[in-house]
């Protein structure tokens, strides 16, 4: 049997156009749908799966996944640290190209004092240092973002690194730095096997690999941005506040509406503005819950409004980091707890232990964005050996196949009741909250309690 990761997200339709186009027929592969694993009606040879692109590699050199379609700048994005890894690939889908730049503000933004190298924002650190590494800039250092780098642009990051659809008029392009395209990957140690079989002869007609290397390091300007260029920064004149884009937004403009607060291009409607004027007398700028707290902790920003979800993983990483709830918005209420198959057919947590060990299960998989809670509550929990397992997204497919248990966030259940999921034990029970930095709040507390004061 053939076991086939395919992406979801940005590039799923473009995977779903080339599968009809070779009459390779999976009904329910279409982003519309809250199921991740999937069967073929025209073959019973294979099997498939949906992942965040970020994970497929990885899921393919564990040889978990035999094949996998994902863009080509995450298998190199793990290469380059792993090099080694059973990793091949096998066919380039030549109709996608995909580029990343090396970028700055088109507008001459007074950056943050807090550090003193440039702030590089990517979330393809690998690739980014070797590019960096390859040009000998020095004085930076780089951050990993969950996602939209580009915002960091607006006074935090000198540099961020963009793929293509990125680019805005407010936007200059420094240097082109990767084009690769979109590939299918095969786990080497498994090459008979995926050559000799249905799926894989179907998908070659699309045969052919470009020779050319997809980097493009060599004569770069970045130098010109970091190296020879003085830090533009200035003592902070004012709070600096961060505000959640994604699936936060709405419930942060809500509370922030009904607390008569006002910002100019963040409000209840379907989308966010591009300028952030406010009666609050504070810079503002919009990120990922998820970047928040290391944000915060490290003084980028002075108070933030994300979840008690993302600053409990951050503080089980890092016990002695700096940041702290300050106030709960109690809005965007969910569960954070312990996922597992129904088919378990248990009451609780610890009766599921008893089941694994009982069936010869020696080390407990627990898969999770939330590794820190994740590993937090193994620590707490497990009766058994145990290893995490940190993924990117489209968590519900790993339960029961590639992890034993998932831990994850839950609103209504309804994803989980469409996987055949179930959630046993709440680890912790998450809103929005709004965070500090534990040391410097202490220097502005007059101005943070005239602001906690809208929401009393």
């Amino acid at each position: 049997m053939i076991k086939l990761a395919l992406p979801r997200g940005s590039i799923q339709k473009n995977v779903a156009n080339i599968l009809l186009e070779l009459s390779i027929d999976i009904p329910d592969y279409n982003s519309a749908n809250r199921v991740y694993s999937y069967e073929f009606n025209n073959m019973n040879d294979a099997v498939a799966r949906s992942f965040a692109e970020k994970d497929i590699p990885i899921q393919v050199a564990l040889g978990n996944y035999d094949l996998g379609i994902v863009t080509s700048w995450w298998v190199d994005e793990l290469l380059i640290k792993y090099p080694h890894l059973s990793i091949e690939n096998l066919i380039s889908f030549n109709d996608s190209v995909s580029t990343l730049y090396s970028t700055t503000s088109n507008d001459k933004n007074i950056l943050n004092d807090n550090l003193d190298e440039h702030i590089i924002i990517t979330e393809f650190p690998n690739i980014t240092t070797n590019y960096l590494y390859t040009n000998r800039t020095s004085n930076y250092r780089v951050f990993e973002a969950w996602g939209n780098p580009e915002n960091w642009l607006h006074g935090d990051a000198s540099i961020a690194i963009l793929p293509e659809e990125k680019l805005t008029d407010k936007i200059k392009v420094i240097d082109s730095i990767y084009q690769g395209g979109m590939l299918l990957i095969g786990n080497r140690k498994k090459n008979k096997n995926i050559k000799e079989s249905n799926i894989f002869k179907l998908l070659n007609k699309y045969n052919g690999l470009s020779s050319r290397s997809p980097f493009n390091f060599n004569g770069n300007k970045i130098n010109e941005y970091v190296n020879k260029t003085k830090k533009i920064s200035q003592p902070r004149k004012k709070i600096r506040l961060a505000i959640p884009d994604g699936h936060a937004f709405k419930h942060t403009a809500l509370a922030l509406n009904d607390a008569g607060i006002n910002i100019s291009g963040y409000t209840d409607v379907d989308s966010i503005g591009k300028n952030f004027e406010n009666d609050l007398g504070m810079d503002i700028n919009i990120m990922r819950p998820q970047d928040m707290p290391q944000a915060v902790a490290l003084g980028l920003y002075d108070i933030a409004i994300t979840g008690r979800d993302w600053l409990k993983n951050f503080v089980f990483n890092y016990p002695n980091s700096p940041v702290e709830e300050i106030h709960d918005l109690q809005r965007s209420k969910y569960k954070i707890g312990a996922v597992v198959s129904q088919d378990l057919n248990c009451k609780n947590i610890n009766e599921a232990f008893i089941k694994w060990e009982n069936q010869g299960i020696k080390t407990i998989r627990i898969a999770s964005e939330y590794y820190g809670i994740a590993d937090h509550f193994a620590r707490n929990s497990a009766a058994n050996d145990y290893k995490i397992i940190p993924i990117s997204g489209a968590s519900e497919g790993f339960v029961p196949h590639d992890a034993e248990i998932l831990v994850e966030g839950v609103e209504t259940g309804a994803t989980l009741k469409a996987n055949n999921l179930e959630m046993l034990d709440v680890i912790l029970e998450s809103t929005n909250i709004i965070i500090a930095n534990k040391n410097k709040h202490k220097l502005i507390e007059d101005k943070i309690s005239l602001f906690l004061k809208y929401f009393k």
